[in-house]
């Protein structure tokens, strides 16, 4: 990151590095490398107190990278059937479904859980944090505090919507943050993919009102992972 601005500099383009939180995320265990999956054992040791699930949930890893069914619990095991086969990355952070609808976590997560990270970005000379799962404007309001404890100069801060905590308190967070990240992906477990569009262009239109910056991100152009020009679609 500190050659980035250096090997940018004798050309007419500015690079602004940014890097990415965490956030609130529930995460399977680190089962060490990527792995193709058909079946798989879902252990439930690692949380507390009562076993939320139950046979017909569907677990959704990744943001939709793979997908799966509990078809029985044993102890505190889960024994799942995969009904969207995928990579399945370590510690991949999961939702899950019930009835067709999304099941709101009530596990109490804070929204910044490792600020190792933002020091390791604070001493790289970042511009942005992009924060993830802001789910109220405390949490940016918590974070600038840190930033400036840290830091005489300011670093903006980016609030990314991909939640319907989010969602609700939209503007109070647009107010708060520096810019927003539509975060399509996670945002697309939460809510129908045929409200994306209209809910993307709803938070556009809020952050062009407060003159604030917003990003529309994931799977932009992603032909262009595989090949070097884009398809005529995108």
């Amino acid at each position: 990151m500190p050659l980035a601005k250096p090997l940018a500099a004798p050309f007419p383009i500015n690079i602004s590095p940014l890097i990415d939180t965490e956030g609130s995320q529930i995460h399977v265990v680190d089962h060490g490398a990527p792995s193709s999956v058909k079946v798989e054992l879902f252990t439930m040791k690692g949380f507390k107190g009562s076993r939320p699930f139950t046979v017909g949930d569907e677990l959704v890893i990744d943001g939709g990278m793979a997908s799966f069914e509990v078809v029985d619990k044993i102890g505190n095991d889960l024994k799942c059937k995969c009904t969207d086969s995928g990579l399945f990355l370590p510690c991949a952070k999961f939702s899950f479904w019930r009835d067709g609808k999304l099941v709101k976590r009530n596990y109490k997560l804070p929204t910044l859980s490792r600020k190792a990270n933002i020091n390791f970005g604070i001493a790289e000379g970042i511009d942005f944090i992009a924060m993830s799962f802001v789910n109220d404007v405390d949490a940016v309001r918590n974070l600038k505090d840190y930033i400036s404890t840290k830091l005489s100069k300011s670093i903006r801060v980016l609030a990314k919507i991909e939640s319907l905590e989010s969602l609700q308190k939209l503007g109070e967070i647009v107010e708060a943050s520096d810019g927003i990240m539509i975060a399509r992906g996670d945002l697309g477990v939460e809510i129908p993919l045929e409200q994306i569009p209209v809910v993307q262009e709803e938070i556009t239109y809020a952050c062009m009102q407060m003159n604030k910056l917003v990003i529309v991100a994931l799977q932009l152009l992603e032909s262009m992972v595989e090949s070097p020009n884009p398809t005529r679609a995108e």
